[in-house]
């Protein structure tokens, strides 16, 4: 659905619009989702259930109410998680980090027996292709998906134009805002 937004706002040249917001404002509007996608992974670091970040004190108040009832296995879990991902991009640059957390942070779970301890496992994903069919596009299901696929359009089309801007500045060739969105 956000697709279909972004050709729309192209095929209406509302790429103009796009290529006026200022880098800094893309700049804020990307601290601010990668703000809240951290906050709402703390639960999974904690073990515990958190409302959405959205209003920040009930989220607060709640992450002081838990914080004592923290899930010591899944914290060491996560934290190993972090920390090897992290220290392989440092140390190791040319290596996949995020496969290689991905693997200590299994391997600590294995080590300190985490399914006895009661930490939830991701279930094993289905080998077999979903079947084809047409996208549900009832009003109740298109009303309930179109703020958020807006919101990710936007998104992506101001990624992509302000990486385009920047590319197209340095090469020094023209910049067509609406082709760059259809595209």
């Amino acid at each position: 659905m956000a697709g279909v937004f972004q050709v729309l706002m192209g095929l209406v040249n509302l790429g103009q619009l796009v290529s006026l917001v200022s880098h800094s404002v893309m700049v804020g509007f990307t601290a601010g989702a990668t703000i809240l996608i951290a906050l709402t992974q703390i639960s999974g670091f904690l073990g515990q259930k958190l409302p959405r970040p959205e209003d920040i004190d009930a989220f607060l108040n709640a992450l002081w109410r838990v914080l004592p009832d923290t899930d010591i296995y899944v914290f060491s879990i996560a934290i190993g998680t972090l920390a090897s991902t992290l220290a392989c991009k440092k140390f190791l640059p040319k290596w996949p980090n995020y496969l290689v957390g991905l693997l200590f942070g299994g391997l600590l779970a294995i080590v300190i027996d985490a399914r006895e301890h009661g930490v939830q496992f991701v279930q094993a994903v289905g080998t077999s292709i979903p079947p084809f069919g047409a996208p549900d596009l009832s009003l109740e299901s298109v009303r309930s998906l179109s703020s958020g696929a807006i919101a990710i359009a936007l998104i992506g089309l101001l990624e992509a134009v302000s990486v385009a801007r920047a590319i197209s500045l340095k090469s020094k060739q023209s910049l067509d805002s609406n082709q760059e969105i259809i595209g």
